[in-house]
């Protein structure tokens, strides 16, 4: 699921005379759940700097994803259409050619268009999801290692090298996807020591249907304190996003 993305402007350089332009970037965090954010009412202290953004912006209190995962969802969100529109509904599946994309309808208003995606298979180019994007880098390892950390900083050398003019820049992490493996997993839970410290949270281990049916409240609450943790993690960089713009 994709819930929510935080969408961040700043008005750059007219693109002609009488007129103006906002630069604008979408950070898109992978499987994030609004409701364990402070800025709806989550009772941990999970996002700190997206509950600041919030108090400066707009916040939606109704936002769905058009999908349960990350191939349509995003395909609905570049395109505006829903998932039975644009049928890139399963991975044997791409998003046609010539698709009218947010990134291609701003490349032709004369913005710079770039993405930066790491670690998320289903936007691999060769699903058609880059279309419009002048720069779409994508890099792919098998651990599922935090994202983030690696596209930021490739994101913000590319926006001080185009903030002379509009650009739109997509960035995706996916830090918070099982299997909640942040650097700092145990943040919210410190003391715990048990079973699940060696068990592998992703639906090939601890949620396949036996070992679920199995969990103890004290284990399910662990697992969500895990899952919290990397909101924190990955929270952290949208405040060093925030600070460079």
């Amino acid at each position: 699921m994709i819930l929510p993305v935080c969408l961040i402007s700043a008005r750059a350089e007219p693109l002609e005379k009488g007129a103006s332009a906002y630069n604008v970037i979408a950070v898109c965090l992978d499987t994030l759940r609004a409701d364990h954010l402070g800025c709806y009412g989550y009772f941990r202290d999970t996002s700190p700097f997206i509950d600041s953004l919030s108090k400066e912006g707009i916040l939606f209190e109704q936002a769905f994803a058009q999908s349960n995962f990350t191939l349509p969802s995003i395909a609905s969100l570049f395109t505006s259409r829903y998932v039975h529109s644009h049928k890139a509904d399963r991975i044997e599946r791409r998003l046609a050619a010539g698709e009218i994309t947010l990134a291609g309808v701003l490349k032709g208003n004369g913005y710079k268009t770039a993405a930066f995606i790491y670690n998320a298979p289903q936007l691999n180019p060769i699903y058609g999801l880059n279309q419009g994007f002048e720069t779409y880098l994508f890099g792919e390892e098998r651990d599922r290692r935090p994202s983030i950390e690696k596209t930021l900083p490739q994101a913000l050398e590319w926006i001080n090298r185009n903030k002379n003019q509009p650009f739109f820049v997509f960035l995706h992490a996916n830090d918070i996807h099982e299997p909640y493996n942040c650097p700092d997993e145990n943040f919210f839970d410190p003391g715990y020591k048990g079973r699940l410290d060696k068990e592998r949270f992703a639906s090939d281990g601890i949620f396949s249907k036996e070992k679920l049916s199995a969990l103890t409240p004290v284990e399910l609450e662990h697992i969500k304190a895990h899952y919290d943790a990397g909101i924190r993690y990955a929270d952290g960089f949208i405040g060093q996003l925030l600070r460079q713009l």
